[in-house]
């Protein structure tokens, strides 16, 4: 199996404007592209703790580097034995208007706590203190691999303290948005 490394993000940043604004203790996000500290910047603040999670060692890698280097270019160089895959669609061509590379490296200089975590959610829960307020993305985590998650986003959607979103498929296959705030009933909106 091939090992790849997202370094963009295949989702549209602007649907996090649907969302309540406000600021959590700790933002939680997938490791591709800038998807963690563009959330960050949205959901967090000077005092809001990152966790990236990814289930690729060589993502967590790269973004670890990225966080120090601060050189997209650099750290993508310095990544080996994987496909580097960036994501050419119109859709979310969108995201450089609303986050732009200059946007990513100015907050990556902003972030001062953040925490890399080896998590393959498919198969393993992330540890969330439910004592502080959390905002996870799951980004398409649990739309692919042809399966309905829902039993396993049943956890997450009983945490207190707790925002979760992301995409899905249902048992019919159809891709959905979801959206649950602090343990309440959870959102969910046809992907169109």
């Amino acid at each position: 199996m091939t090992r790849t490394i997202y370094t963009e993000n295949n989702e549209r940043f602007n649907r996090y404007d649907e969302f309540p604004q406000k600021k959590y203790d700790v933002v939680y996000a997938p490791a591709s592209g800038s998807i963690s500290e563009f959330l960050w910047k949205k959901f967090g603040n000077n005092k809001t703790k990152l966790i990236i999670y990814d289930y690729e060692p060589l993502a967590l890698k790269w973004k670890q580097t990225l966080f120090v280097t601060q050189d997209l270019e650099y750290s993508t160089a310095t990544v080996k034995d994987c496909l580097i895959a960036d994501v050419d669609f119109k859709k979310v061509k969108m995201n450089e208007k609303i986050f732009s590379n200059s946007d990513w490296t100015d907050t990556l200089k902003m972030i001062d706590d953040v925490e890399f975590v080896e998590c393959n959610l498919l198969n393993e829960y992330l540890n969330v203190d439910v004592s502080k307020t959390n905002f996870i993305c799951f980004s398409n985590i649990f739309s692919y691999h042809g399966e309905d998650f829902s039993s396993k986003l049943e956890y997450y959607y009983g945490l207190i303290n707790t925002t979760i979103c992301g995409k899905k498929l249902d048992s019919r296959g159809w891709e959905y948005h979801f959206y649950n705030e602090n343990g309440q009933a959870y959102n969910e909106y046809n992907h169109v």
